[in-house]
């Protein structure tokens, strides 16, 4: 398993960790039994490295009526009954997990503001955090709808006819099968479907015809949106090329040492071609559809005299009330009654504007993004949904960051954007503890848009102090504001608050990451006349290395 760092490939890390696209695959109980006994994995692990990650995929979209080239485009698999956000106890042991995976090395340095550990645990946080109903992010972009030749009935030799899956897909399709958020109406749930036929001839019937079944899938959906791919033709150990191909995944849970068994190189090129299909035949070309059906319809209640006159008598959707027949621009459902103010749904104006947003700064187009975030986030002021409006501020911060780094430096100024930041952190905080961790989230990206100023340690160890934390966070913030105070030519103050990091860590009980911060700082100190700090280090590193049992 990859962790990419923040501070490496800011937009990278955005798009494909942080904020990425999705596809939502949603299988038959006998399409996952025959890819887990023929490969050792689920579906998406299947699937993942083959949506840009193996081969990086290059799009041709439209937005606001201009042809676009989207360099690397990649989109996230995720199972449907795993489409939601992670309770907060289950993500932090998941995050722990990960960040004890990554044990420091001896003379790791204190070069990079994002140690492996730190990586590990941040983007084990930020994928936790998907699926939240207070954002659009996770909208998905495509349906990926599996179903398998193991439960066909073989074709009666003198009928003429062959065997069908379209009623299983038909029953795939049903919206109870999609995630929760899309049957609540917070996410859109007719994305593009791509439908797909898993065929493994050890457990089909006898006699299937393989073409004839392709013909009659195409015949009855769309050519493009139909594949049928064949597992199960090896049953040799992993190869391990083919292995590290599917242990770059940047999402968890990590694959085992069995994982891959007996997936071949053919099996690898039909897994790449079903890949591009579902990002160039379904995903891309919905999300144009969805923003320009949106557009039109932002467009034709927002703009002219009247809509402004009538966004400006607006009335706030506070909790617990109801208003009916609300302005043109108000949160109405299809009856005119306003949906309830503890979640937005895609009959409400607004979140139409947030989807848009969202599906913008998936297609890479960061400027209408910021437009759409910036239009709506005063009525969710205004409404006093904090959650919400934090969470539109932080997009339109993220948005304005990467138009910034991709333009060259042009467009909204770093200062404005930081802003924008500071302000997603404090409406979190005030949404209460159910937010923190995406204004946590929040606090961190924004160390990353300051990064070398002053103000970016500050910033972080701010929202470090104010938002509660049981230590390992803690531990990590204070290392990673440790670094940012190095890049910002505060030596003295990185010095402290790494020794800082290292009791924190040591009191939540990692003495070796508490080992590594105590030694990286005493070459900072030694020469200096520094002596009584120095000594004091020493004594308390080999207090830990013998804790540890190291005794060479």
């Amino acid at each position: 398993m990859t962790h990419a760092a923040i501070d490496a490939d800011s937009e990278q890390w955005c798009q494909d960790l942080a904020f990425s696209a999705t596809a939502v695959v949603v299988a038959t109980e006998q399409a996952k039994e025959v890819v887990w006994q023929a490969h050792r994995m689920t579906i998406p692990q299947l699937l993942q490295p083959f949506g840009g990650y193996y081969t990086p995929l290059t799009v041709q979209a439209r937005t606001n009526g201009r042809p676009r080239q989207v360099e690397g485009f990649r989109i996230r698999f995720v199972a449907t009954e795993e489409a939601s956000l992670v309770p907060e106890s289950i993500a932090q042991d998941q995050s722990a997990k990960a960040f004890a995976a990554c044990v420091p090395q001896d003379g790791q340095s204190l070069e990079g503001t994002s140690p492996p550990w730190f990586d590990a645990w941040l983007s084990s946080e930020v994928t936790s955090l998907a699926f939240s109903d207070h954002e659009c992010i996770s909208q998905p972009l495509a349906t990926v709808l599996v179903a398998s030749t193991s439960v066909l009935e073989p074709a009666m030799a003198d009928s003429g006819e062959a065997a069908d899956p379209i009623q299983s897909f038909e029953q795939l399709m049903h919206e109870s099968n999609m995630p929760p958020l899309a049957r609540r109406g917070v996410l859109d749930p007719d994305a593009a479907r791509m439908k797909v036929l898993i065929h493994d001839p050890s457990k089909a019937p006898p006699g299937l015809d393989l073409d004839a079944l392709l013909s009659l899938m195409q015949n009855t959906y769309s050519p493009q949106s139909c594949f049928i791919l064949v597992v199960g033709e090896g049953s040799e150990p992993p190869v391990p090329d083919i292995q590290a191909l599917f242990r770059r995944n940047p999402f968890p849970p990590v694959l085992d040492e069995y994982a891959a068994t007996g997936v071949q190189w053919s099996e690898i090129d039909d897994l790449q071609r079903l890949g591009t299909a579902i990002v160039t035949e379904c995903a891309v070309p919905w999300a144009e559809r969805k923003l320009a059906e949106l557009d039109e319809t932002i467009s034709l209640k927002r703009k002219g005299f009247r809509n402004a006159f009538s966004r400006f008598l607006r009335k706030p959707n506070l909790p617990g009330t109801e208003v009916i027949n609300g302005p043109i621009g108000s949160s109405q459902d299809p009856h005119g009654t306003r949906t309830a103010p503890e979640g937005y749904t895609l009959s409400s104006l607004e979140w139409q504007i947030r989807l848009a947003g969202d599906l913008a700064f998936h297609l890479r187009d960061y400027p209408q993004a910021l437009a759409y975030y910036r239009q709506v986030t005063p009525d969710f002021k205004q409404d006093h949904q904090w959650g919400v409006a934090a969470g539109a501020y932080e997009m339109s911060a993220v948005a304005a960051w990467l138009s910034h780094i991709s333009s060259g430096g042009e467009g909204v100024a770093v200062s404005e954007v930081s802003r924008y930041m500071d302000n997603a952190v404090e409406l979190y905080r005030k949404a209460g503890p159910r937010f923190y961790r995406h204004a946590m989230r929040a606090a961190i990206i924004q160390s990353a848009i300051l990064r070398g100023r002053v103000e970016s340690p500050q910033r972080l160890l701010k929202a470090n102090g104010d938002i509660p934390d049981a230590g390992l966070r803690c531990a990590l913030v204070l290392e990673r504001a440790a670094r940012l105070q190095r890049d910002a030519g505060q030596l003295r103050k990185m010095c402290f608050h790494l020794v800082l990091a290292g009791h924190t860590f040591n009191k939540a009980g990692y003495k070796q990451w508490a080992l590594a911060c105590y030694k990286a700082v005493v070459p900072e100190y030694a020469g200096k006349g520094w002596t009584h700090i120095t000594d004091h280090l020493l004594f308390t590193m080999a207090k830990q290395t013998f804790a540890l049992g190291d005794t060479t």
